[in-house]
């Protein structure tokens, strides 16, 4: 019993010293967990979301999702895990831009953001070393992101990072078109130096029949292009593998699955799990793992 006291006592200072990590990548219809120890997946759990909690990457009631993914994590030992986190795409934008960000910014009219002109929105504008003058602009709704701070506050789960899904989506990628997919609809990437470029909106995964048809076509822009690379979110609840299978029986390129526990990136650790997409959240966590 007096042992007990102590390692409860001392609990909150060992949490302090050595805080947990958790990943999480946000979907309307699920959360999915990532834990590391190394390049050890400990774990990888989806939780689905009751219908209505989030709705374009935002959520609807911050207190009653804070106190779902709070009870979530606690029970599976992650309680107070400091988190990092990917938007859906749909809930965050980029632009590529040429001289001052500070001035472009200013016009929120002449960057076209995907809500109206004028929706508060918080801006990051990152410079780039090639080419020289130009910079990466990452923007979201301001609502948006308070309300997720505002779930983790509830779920004492200290928020570190939001991050654009295109960017974990590009993050060590290995071909210049990428092919993002989620559950309700997908997005094709063209990236340079690792810098996204280009970005088209295209259907839900399935039917597949409909995502070719759109798809096809934005292929035939870059003929140089003998390649794709398939990320798959892990809120699609898609297999990585068979998916690029399906997708490799009528597209004109190589697809190249992203798949890092296939690829020997992530060892999984956790014996009989379900198996989930790790594309994403490997993009997330890739800074922090590798040396």
């Amino acid at each position: 019993m007096v042992l007990s006291g102590v390692q409860d006592r001392i609990a909150p200072l060992q949490a302090w010293l050595f805080p947990q990590r958790v990943y999480l990548e946000l979907q309307d219809q699920a959360v999915t967990a990532m834990a590391l120890e190394g390049r050890q997946v400990l774990l990888l759990e989806r939780l689905a979301l009751p219908a209505g909690t989030c709705f374009g990457g935002k959520p609807s009631s911050p207190d009653a999702l804070g106190d779902l993914l709070g009870d979530w994590l606690l029970e599976r030992g992650f309680g107070g895990a400091r988190v990092r986190a990917v938007l859906p795409v749909q809930a965050a934008a980029l632009r590529l831009l040429q001289g001052s960000a500070e001035l472009v910014a200013s016009q929120p009219e002449a960057l076209q953001w995907p809500w109206p002109a004028e929706t508060p929105t918080d801006l990051i504008a990152q410079p780039l070393l090639v080419p020289p003058g130009r910079s990466l602009l990452a923007a979201a709704p301001t609502e948006l992101l308070e309300s997720w701070i505002e779930a983790f506050a509830l779920a004492a789960l200290p928020l570190d990072q939001l991050e654009p899904a295109v960017l974990c989506a590009g993050y060590g990628a290995q071909n210049e078109l990428i092919l993002l997919v989620e559950a309700e609809a997908c997005t094709l990437l063209r990236f340079e130096a690792g810098v996204p470029q280009w970005q088209w909106s295209l259907p839900a995964p399935q039917p597949v029949e409909l995502l070719l048809e759109a798809l096809t076509p934005c292929l035939a822009y870059w003929p140089q292009c003998s390649s794709l690379e398939l990320v798959v979110s892990a809120g699609a609840d898609l297999d990585p593998q068979a998916f690029g299978a399906l997708l490799q029986q009528d597209l004109p390129v190589r697809v190249d699955v992203r798949d890092p526990i296939a690829s020997g990136w992530l060892l999984d650790a956790r014996g009989d799990g379900a198996p989930l997409s790790t594309a994403l959240l490997w993009g997330l966590a890739a800074a922090e793992v590798l040396p």
